[in-house]
């Protein structure tokens, strides 16, 4: 099954995408306190409510290079927290946004997907696991 372009933020005409391979790894134990708060700005900027955890993958072909890539800006839930950058993506043939929080203690070598699934339990993946991550650029997308 091929992913398209076709999320709410993505611009088709043009979209540069940015390609990532990837390796499944454990997290810090925090992504489902942080998308439960951060829930009703999910729902709000990105049109879905995602399932309270993010997958971790460690970049394993160079820098992630997110800053190449135009995202949308999902407003933090109350002062104290940071702002977060989502960009529309597929891994492997799931649709997803990739987010980065501008606060964050993970390496910069790690990306976090959301969905509105399990993406675990969805796509059978375990840690260690390879996955592609395609991101899509748009240049006329919100940030």
């Amino acid at each position: 099954m091929e992913c398209s372009p076709d999320h709410k933020y993505t611009s088709h005409p043009g979209t540069r995408v940015l390609r990532i391979e990837g390796r499944v790894v454990q997290g810090l134990g925090e992504g489902g306190f942080y998308v439960e708060k951060y829930v009703e700005e999910f729902e709000k900027t990105l049109g879905f409510k995602p399932f309270p955890g993010t997958l971790n993958i460690e970049v394993l072909n160079g820098d992630p290079a997110l800053h190449e890539c135009r995202g949308v800006e999902v407003k933090p839930p109350s002062p104290g927290y940071g702002p977060v950058i989502a960009y529309p993506a597929c891994l492997n043939s799931e649709k997803v946004f990739v987010i980065k929080p501008l606060m964050t203690k993970h390496s910069s070598r790690v990306i976090e997907a959301i969905s509105p699934f399990n993406l675990r339990k969805v796509l059978g993946l375990k840690n260690g696991d390879i996955v592609e991550v395609t991101i899509f650029c748009g240049e006329d997308q919100a940030i």
